[in-house]
C-alpha cells in the first residue's frame, strides 16, 4: 500500500495524511447545523413577535389576538380584527429604531378571513415625530397564505422605520391573519 491511510500518516514519511474521511464531513455538517440554529435564535430575539410563536410582543393594535389554528409556520399567528373602524397590525416599538441609508424590504405572510380582501403593507419613515415619506404595496388576498412585500429606500440615516399591514374601511369582524414578518436592510 503506497497511498495515505484515512486519518493516519503518509506511509514512510511520518507526516499526517491529508484525508479527513467521514469524520471531517460529519463535523462540518454539525457545525453548519449549529450555526443555523444559533442564527435562528438570534433572529428571534432581534425581531420579537415576527412569528407570533408565543405572544404578540413587538406589535400593537387594537383587535389583534394570537391564534394557534392554521399558522403559516410554527405554532402561532396574529388574527387582526376590525376595532373602531380600523384593522391594522403595527410593529411597536418600531423594529428599525435607527436607519442606515439604503434599501429596506419588509415582508409578511397573510391570509384573509374572506377571499378578495385588499391588504396593504406599508413602510413609513419618521424623523422625530414627523413623517418623512412612505411606501405601500396593495394586494388582494385569498384565504390561503400569501407573502406580501414592500420596498423602501431611506435617504437619511438615523430615522425610524415603521412597518404595518392594514385593511382600509373594513367591515366588522376578522380582516386578516398574519405570520412570519421580516425586515431586511443595509
Amino acid at each position: 500500500m503506497t497511498g495515505p491511510v484515512s486519518g493516519g500518516y503518509e506511509r514512510g514519511t511520518g507526516a499526517p495524511s491529508r484525508s479527513t474521511g467521514m469524520r471531517g464531513t460529519a463535523g462540518a455538517i454539525l457545525i453548519v447545523l449549529a450555526l443555523g440554529l444559533a442564527l435562528r435564535v438570534i433572529l428571534a430575539y432581534l425581531l420579537p413577535g415576527s412569528g407570533f410563536e408565543t405572544d404578540l410582543s413587538g406589535w400593537s393594535s387594537n383587535g389583534v389576538t394570537r391564534v394557534t389554528t392554521n399558522p403559516h409556520s410554527g405554532v402561532g399567528a396574529a388574527q387582526v380584527a376590525n376595532s373602531s373602524g380600523s384593522c391594522t397590525l403595527n410593529d411597536s416599538p418600531n423594529w428599525v429604531g435607527s436607519t442606515s441609508a439604503g434599501a429596506y424590504t419588509g415582508s409578511l405572510w397573510v391570509r384573509a378571513a374572506t377571499a378578495g380582501t385588499v391588504v396593504k403593507l406599508r413602510f413609513r419613515e419618521y424623523q422625530g415625530g414627523s413623517l418623512v415619506s412612505s411606501s405601500t404595496t396593495t394586494t388582494t388576498v385569498g384565504t390561503s397564505w400569501q407573502q406580501l412585500q414592500v420596498a423602501y429606500t431611506v435617504a437619511t440615516a438615523g430615522t425610524t422605520l415603521d412597518l404595518n399591514a392594514y385593511v382600509s374601511s373594513p367591515p366588522a369582524g376578522t380582516c386578516f391573519f398574519a405570520d412570519d414578518a421580516v425586515i431586511n436592510g443595509p
